[in-house]
């Protein structure tokens, strides 16, 4: 009777995730194999690891209110990476470098199903599975998930936040409940994806405020201050220590955040930096894409093209498209690539 359960309950869980099972191992052996022994470990890591150090031997009192600075800037983002660090440390009780690379690993693993979830919202099951599968192999994806960097982890609460918002704004009117916990979640993923990498410290931000302005009917009828309470409410629990060093310091990382904010710019005209985006988003599209690091000149125009085609299509789909759920994912993802 048991053997018989098993093998009903084996045969109810759908193909899919089966298949998507498979892909996730995959992608888990590309990013565990020799993971010791091929582990970059640069000065940032040195560093990072240190100052981490000394909490998981000390005691969490140890921990600082600031993460590490975004780079070329005295800017201090928000410490959310340096407490994923100590947590790893103290779970397995050691400062070796490896441990510390471990919160990386885990979301790198864990972005893979997360990203098919994401897709399902528009794509169909076959073709996410399919877009899952490649960036499951992804060259870049699995560097970056194999060594201990503050804007590692980046990748996964952005889909989370994407992710949660749609869902937000998706659910339907019986679940109200739902759609402040996908606020609560979305707030959640926002608040730690810009304590990790300070573009998206500015991008994600006003990526959240054209979308909600754009779905502003879709907006009123959920009821905004219950959502807003969600959103907010979650973002200021996660930046507490943040606010707790801007208190004792008379906003001093504030300050160096316009400061950051203007040595950020340069003295290039509006084309010139245009032009400039063109060749970097074409550049890391075909790293993604391909996997080739350093393309020819040809290959960095074919992806420079596709990118830009890709994107005027999602315009163009996303005014034909009837279906509110699948217009706004195009819509989010139209405002991200944007943005960014």
């Amino acid at each position: 009777m048991n053997k018989k359960i098993i093998i009903d309950f084996f045969k109810s869980i759908p193909r899919y995730v089966w298949i998507l099972a498979a892909i996730v191992a995959v992608g888990i052996f590309f990013r565990t194999y020799n993971f010791y022994d091929w582990m970059s470990f640069n000065t940032d890591g040195v560093r990072d690891a240190i100052l981490v150090s000394h909490p998981v031997e000390e005691g969490i009192g140890s921990l600082p209110l600031l993460g590490p600075r975004a780079g070329g800037t005295q800017l201090h983002l928000g410490p959310i990476f340096y407490y994923f660090e100590y947590l790893s440390g103290a779970i397995f009780q050691s400062t070796n470098p490896v441990v510390f690379a471990f919160p990386s690993l885990l979301f790198s693993i864990l972005t893979i199903p997360l990203f098919f979830f994401l897709l399902r919202e528009y794509f169909s099951e076959r073709l996410s599975l399919i877009m899952t599968a490649m960036f499951s192999t992804c060259f870049m994806a699995i560097e970056y998930g194999r060594f201990a960097w503050n804007p590692n982890a980046t990748p996964f609460f952005a889909i989370l936040f994407l992710f949660a918002l749609l869902r937000a704004f998706n659910a339907n009117e019986k679940g109200r409940w739902r759609k402040y916990a996908w606020f609560a979640v979305s707030g959640g993923a926002l608040a730690i994806a810009t304590q990790l990498h300070f573009s998206a410290f500015i991008g994600l931000p006003i990526v959240f405020v054209l979308f909600v302005a754009f779905n502003w009917k879709k907006t009123k009828e959920i009821n905004p201050w219950k959502s807003a309470l969600a959103f907010f409410g979650i973002i200021f629990v996660f930046y507490i220590p943040v606010f707790i060093f801007e208190f004792l310091t008379h906003g001093k990382n504030t300050l160096l955040f316009f400061d950051a904010v203007g040595s950020k710019g340069s003295d290039r005209d509006i084309f010139e930096k245009i032009f400039q985006d063109i060749k970097i988003f074409s550049k890391y599209f075909l790293w993604i894409v391909a996997g080739i690091v350093d393309g020819k000149r040809w290959q960095e125009v074919l992806s420079a093209f596709l990118f830009f085609a890709g994107t005027i299509v999602n315009y163009f789909l996303m005014k034909k498209e009837t279906d509110e759920r699948k217009k706004r994912f195009l819509e989010l993802s139209l405002i991200f690539i944007l943005v960014f």
